[in-house]
């Protein structure tokens, strides 16, 4: 397993100088946020999504300051055709015909979404310790950048 010390994570402003420079690509970028999602033990994901991620990230166009960013997006924000739980059993197949309008914000803003954030069930709580498919951890070496970054996004959207 790799590991992903916390100094090694970029900046939203380092990723973007680096796809506005034609370094890497938003595709690059995604697949390598997947795969620190899919190593990470602190249970942050509760769904990967790697074909609508790569889907986005095809569609980069640098158009926006968030353009080709990656970002989880918490399992309580309805995102059209990916199971949405709330984490959940009772909504544990639950897939919503439409999308929040702070994802389809998102979207239009360019950002490429890699999966579902774990949280407490029904967002009834802020330790994510209640979540129905198991609660996030807590590492003092390794806390999930990719979570907390649906916060700030949401709070320049809306």
């Amino acid at each position: 397993m790799m590991q992903y010390p916390r100094h090694l994570y970029k900046k939203g402003w380092e990723w973007r100088a680096l796809l506005r420079a034609g370094k890497t690509s938003a595709a690059e970028i995604a697949q390598e946020y997947l795969a620190r999602a899919r190593a990470d033990k602190t249970n942050s994901y509760l769904l990967l999504t790697d074909s609508q991620a790569q889907a986005a990230a095809a569609r980069y166009d640098g158009a926006s300051s968030l353009s080709g960013l990656p970002l989880g997006i918490k399992d309580n924000l309805v995102t059209k055709g990916v199971r949405t739980t709330c984490a959940s059993r009772i909504l544990e197949n639950y897939v919503p015909p439409y999308d929040a309008t702070v994802v389809q914000k998102l979207a239009a803003a360019g950002m490429v979404p890699i999966g579902k954030c774990n949280l407490d069930e029904f967002a009834m709580g802020s330790s994510n310790e209640n979540s129905a498919f198991s609660p996030v951890s807590r590492s003092e070496e390794h806390t999930s950048e990719l979570q907390s970054r649906l916060h700030l996004v949401c709070r320049l959207l809306l």
